[in-house]
């Protein structure tokens, strides 16, 4: 039995209730369910029940699991891609620029306060935020879920230090080393979105 394009659509609408975040993984299991009923239905058999069989059997578990293993990897992938471009000549220029600014705003007590501020206000946007955030920018959100620690770590490191040491000249520097790496990690988080989104595979 051939389903109807309503029919497809009646699947992908009960899939977005499991809370897939990536599209085209949903829409795979949209296919692969499809494709299912289609081998299993006769003509006079009801959509509907089997469409709520399914849902309920041991395939559907089986499919969501794996659904979401691909969820994981293509997180990681992303990730991936999101930390390598530290080491593209946009990621490198880019770091250096926000590093001789930071620099020049240390010299100033109250210049570099406010550009602490400012990943300290975007870091509380995003988790204070979060509903919001996911709404609005979903796919920014996402990327930033799964790559900021690394690039947030030295820098939250160094300021968890401080409260043992003195700030001394050396710890000046590397703070603000960390520092630019932090605000460097969010701009190449937002340039990967377009082609991040761009690749639709699994």
């Amino acid at each position: 039995m051939k389903l109807t394009a309503t029919q497809i659509a009646e699947i992908n609408k009960r899939l977005s209730k499991d809370d897939l975040f990536y599209d085209d993984i949903r829409d795979e299991m949209t296919d692969h369910i499809a494709t299912t009923l289609e081998e299993q239905m006769g003509k006079d058999d009801n959509f509907e029940k089997a469409l709520n069989d399914y849902m309920n059997s041991h395939l559907k578990v089986k499919l969501l699991t794996a659904a979401r293993h691909q969820e994981v990897l293509r997180d990681k992938q992303n990730r991936q891609f999101v930390l390598k471009q530290f080491i593209t000549t946009r990621g490198v220029l880019i770091f250096i620029i926000i590093t001789a600014t930071s620099f020049i705003a240390s010299l100033n007590v109250w210049t570099y306060s406010f550009l602490e501020a400012i990943i300290m206000i975007m870091m509380l946007f995003i988790l204070l935020g979060h509903k919001w955030f996911a709404r609005k920018y979903p796919f920014f959100k996402r990327l930033v879920d799964v790559s900021q620690f690394y690039y947030l770590l030295p820098y939250l490191l160094l300021t968890q230090a401080q409260r043992f040491t003195e700030e001394t000249s050396y710890i000046v520097v590397f703070k603000t080393i960390a520092l630019s790496i932090g605000l460097t990690g969010y701009y190449l988080t937002y340039r990967s979105i377009h082609p991040l989104q761009k690749n639709r595979y699994a």
